[in-house]
């Protein structure tokens, strides 16, 4: 969550949030959800962003993972190596879908 204290900046957040929410309402965990309520999710849960370049490795089987992942723009490939180290992919992902725990 982005804490601001001046009018710009909370304008700023109030934009940014607005666009998460557009993006996220077509993800069936979000479509009955009215933004109020979104924005106090968000809060609850302390919720951040992060980008990521092309190709960065952002989870690894078996890791821990503390956090549920969800895409705001581009992709995410969900890659799992056989016993030889060669790729599969297996899912991939878009905008508005979640990625982290099912696939850790």
């Amino acid at each position: 969550m982005i804490i601001t204290t001046s009018p710009l900046d909370m304008q700023r957040k109030a934009d940014i949030l607005k666009r998460i929410f557009d993006i996220l309402k077509s993800n069936p965990l979000f479509s009955e959800v009215a933004y109020c309520d979104f924005v106090k999710m968000l809060d609850c849960l302390s919720a951040k962003t992060a980008n990521y370049s092309k190709g960065a490795v952002i989870l690894l089987s078996g890791n821990t993972v503390n956090f549920v992942g969800l895409i705001l723009s581009g992709s995410v490939r969900v890659i799992k190596e056989d016993a030889n180290g060669y790729p599969s992919i297996i899912a991939e992902l878009g905008v508005s879908e979640i990625f982290g725990e099912a696939f850790a």
